[in-house]
């Protein structure tokens, strides 16, 4: 559930990102009361939200708002929500790499092999990138 993977993570979460499946109230309130914004798009056939109590507008009902006037992917970029696709399509790669689990057992150790596939990665990256440009018509 959504507040277990928020018990994971220290106070210092300023958001909480995740696919529309956690587009409930109760994943709403558990990222609120911890003071994180939550980056999470709209189910399909979603309703306005009731204003909080203060009067404001609900944060997912602004949500809502926004991806019915500029449109969802408008949404995701200006919201930063997708930075969550480029940090999985990162993990898949180094899945597909290195495989899915780290070899060392010590944390200290793991975190070094981490780096260690994180930086190969980079490089294979940069070596199978290719230069492009624009070939006027």
């Amino acid at each position: 559930s959504i507040i277990t993977r928020i018990d994971l993570f220290e106070k210092g979460l300023n958001r909480e990102s995740g696919n529309c499946c956690y587009d409930t109230r109760c994943g709403h309130e558990a990222i609120g009361q911890r003071g994180a914004r939550a980056l999470i798009p709209p189910r399909e056939g979603a309703v306005e939200w009731p204003d909080v109590a203060d009067g404001q507008t609900h944060p997912r009902t602004a949500i809502l708002r926004q991806c019915q006037q500029q449109g969802e992917k408008h949404w995701k970029q200006t919201s930063g929500y997708h930075r969550r696709r480029l940090a999985e399509t990162a993990m898949f790669r180094i899945k597909t790499l290195f495989g899915p689990k780290l070899k060392n057992r010590r944390f200290d150790t793991q975190t070094t092999e981490a780096y260690a596939r994180v930086a190969a990665m980079n490089i294979m990256t940069r070596l199978g990138i290719p230069d492009s440009y624009e070939v006027a018509a």
